[in-house]
């Protein structure tokens, strides 16, 4: 595998994390560190919504899209207002293009950065 990978690298004249980061559609049970970048309108009927994330994935920075709801809804629009570094984990999938986390869960803000 790694002397495809360095083939790859000489071929196309991109490092191996760009490679991968092109080919990669499906991330399950990937931990993100980023920051809310916004908030859409709730829904009427129940309180949760879509929400816009900026965090790290395959080393560069990537918009995702998630939805939440109930507590982990409020923790977002808590970390927007008061632009806290938040953590999360889901199933990352990537689709024509765009990154979207699936099964959102323990969506916190991040203690961990100074």
């Amino acid at each position: 595998m790694y002397e495809v990978m360095e083939t790859l690298e000489i071929a196309e004249n991109r490092s191996a994390i760009e490679i991968l980061a092109a080919v990669i559609t499906s991330l399950p049970n990937t931990t993100i560190h980023g920051v809310v970048m916004q908030i859409q309108t709730p829904n009427a009927e129940k309180l949760s919504g879509e929400i816009a994330l900026l965090g790290v994935v395959i080393d560069r920075l990537r918009k995702i899209q998630t939805s939440l709801a109930d507590r982990d809804y409020i923790k977002a629009i808590k970390a927007y207002q008061e632009r806290l570094p938040i953590v999360c984990t889901g199933d990352l999938i990537k689709e024509n293009g765009h990154f979207t986390l699936k099964n959102p869960r323990h969506f916190a803000a991040d203690t961990t950065i100074d």
